[in-house]
């Protein structure tokens, strides 16, 4: 197996992840300490943001890895059951983000800051959204030291 495309996809899992743990340890807690309309606000700009930032470089860009190093692992190539382990953790963080947290995104964006359902969709957003976010980011970085095993 292509050792690049192996050591790719845990450089691009470990990215991810350390950008979910950022969001999961500092930004989620800093928005939990904002007016939950400014905080509300803050996440609908995020959400408008990240699909044409660097982001989608990892995000897409680990799954196709770890496709790629599963599909060599099953047909015999070099690398085994870490490496297919790596990759199918890499590949259920990605699941997670398309599952769970880019439909709470779209949910949140639907409702405007000034609606007076807003603070009570911003709090069940920000505690529901945050349970995935921690789930994908110990499977992103659970696939990077995996691939690496």
């Amino acid at each position: 197996m292509n050792e690049v495309i192996v050591v790719g996809a845990a450089i691009l899992s470990a990215v991810l992840g350390g950008l979910f743990l950022a969001f999961s340890a500092v930004v989620l807690p800093a928005l939990g300490r904002t007016h939950p309309g400014t905080a509300h606000g803050v996440m609908q700009a995020i959400n408008a943001v990240a699909p044409r930032s660097l982001l989608m470089v990892p995000l897409f860009g680990s799954p196709a890895a770890c496709a790629f190093v599963a599909v060599e692992v099953m047909r015999g190539g070099a690398g085994g059951g870490p490496q297919l382990i790596g990759a199918v953790l890499g590949l259920a963080a990605f699941a997670v983000t398309v599952l769970a947290n880019v439909p709470l995104n779209r949910r949140l964006d639907l409702v405007p800051v000034s609606d007076p359902a807003a603070p009570a969709a911003w709090d069940q957003y920000r505690r529901v959204w945050g349970r995935w976010n921690h789930l994908r980011t110990a499977l992103a970085l659970g696939a990077s030291v995996a691939l690496l095993w």
